[in-house]
């Protein structure tokens, strides 16, 4: 069993908006108990450092789109003013003027360097979006049961989505099922490591003993899991 949250990213669509690009803070309640809120604070201050420069990215993308649309009509317009007024002097001249010839060169270059300009801007924000990626593939890997990736949602664009594996899940009944944190959780309840009541059938058993079983299984922790069930062990003393 997994529950999901979506983490938005505020101003990412908004193009008339000037605030930062960031991802919004508020701590999703299904991480409660997997992360710390230090961690998350630390985690939201990573992905708003990488998509800074995409505030950037889309300033250049609207005024390069105004300057070339204006520069376009600009040297659209001569052209046609140029080739109307001059029309009746080809058969003279044995050709369009010198001054048709460069508007219409301008004009072509424009046209050729605009979308030139857009597919380098649309390869740094692919770039950029791998580097996101990366980010949330670095956090998903300190902990086995929670993972953040970037999904496409219609309307919002790009946003983070955190699934917990071992988060309950409430049914209509008011019943909820809690899945297992970890393959740990279930073979603690047999070593003695899970609870009070587990504690109490064994309770022969020292701390070294403990600690010993902890070791044992230590290859099917995860690290964070592992000083967790460690510190919970001398906590006891």
């Amino acid at each position: 069993m997994s529950a999901t949250a979506q983490i938005n990213i505020t101003n990412l669509n908004d193009g008339r908006s000037r605030g930062s690009i960031t991802i919004e803070r508020t701590f999703p309640a299904i991480l409660d108990g997997h992360m710390s809120l230090s961690e998350w604070e630390t985690f939201c201050n990573e992905v708003d450092k990488t998509i800074a420069p995409l505030g950037g990215y889309r300033r250049s993308f609207f005024q390069k789109r105004i300057i070339g649309g204006v520069l376009s009509l600009i040297m659209f317009g001569l052209l046609m003013y140029f080739v109307t007024k001059d029309t009746y002097s080809y058969a003279y001249n044995g050709g369009p003027p010198m001054r048709v010839i460069v508007v219409g060169v301008l004009f072509a270059m424009i046209g050729l360097i605009v979308p030139i300009s857009f597919r380098r801007l649309w390869k740094q924000c692919l770039e950029l979006e791998e580097e996101v990626k990366r980010v949330l593939s670095n956090e998903s890997a300190k902990r086995s049961n929670v993972s953040f990736h970037l999904r496409a949602v219609p309307m919002l664009g790009k946003v983070i989505e955190c699934v917990v594996s071992s988060a309950s899940v409430g049914f209509a009944s008011g019943i909820s099922f809690p899945a297992p944190v970890s393959a740990f959780d279930s073979l603690a309840l047999e070593s003695g490591l899970a609870g009070s009541n587990t504690a109490n059938i064994n309770g022969n058993k020292t701390i070294a003993q403990r600690l010993q079983e902890l070791e044992e299984v230590k290859g099917m922790l995860s690290e964070q899991e592992y000083e967790r069930k460690k510190s919970e062990i001398i906590a006891s003393l």
